[in-house]
């Protein structure tokens, strides 16, 4: 899970901050696709930043690394679980991936949000979060 934005998480080099070692995160996710016999997948966030979106440029490893499955947060780390979620980003990522199939996430609180997003990104599901409580 790097989508978790806490500081106290990230400034350890997890959650989001496991995009901040590139190298180690590429040693990481192919060992464990090498190893298990069960899906491997990985929820991201778009970057550290609102303004610089990253995640985009992680989706090719996560592919050539094995993972099942990547699941997008629509938010930085910097807006954390405020501010509207960035569909557009989401859809604008969904051709960085080939053969991994891209869940979408945040913003989605109805049915009608859930059928919106799968809309306006062309996600192949969506993962709920705080939304489902």
């Amino acid at each position: 899970n790097m989508g978790c934005p806490l500081n106290d998480v990230c400034k350890k080099g997890h959650g989001q901050g496991m995009m901040d070692r590139k190298g180690k995160l590429r040693r990481l996710l192919t060992g464990m696709a090498a190893v298990s016999s069960k899906p491997i997948t990985v929820k991201i966030r778009t970057g550290r930043l609102k303004e610089k979106p990253v995640a985009h440029k992680y989706l090719p490893l996560f592919q050539a690394s094995g993972m099942s499955l990547v699941t997008m947060h629509g938010r930085s780390r910097e807006q954390r679980y405020s501010k509207a979620a960035d569909w557009s980003y989401i859809d604008s990522c969904r051709s960085e991936l080939s053969e991994t199939p891209l869940f979408g996430n945040g913003d989605v609180l109805s049915f009608d949000e859930y059928y919106r997003m799968v809309e306006a990104t062309g996600v192949d599901g969506i993962m709920l979060g705080r939304g489902a409580l």
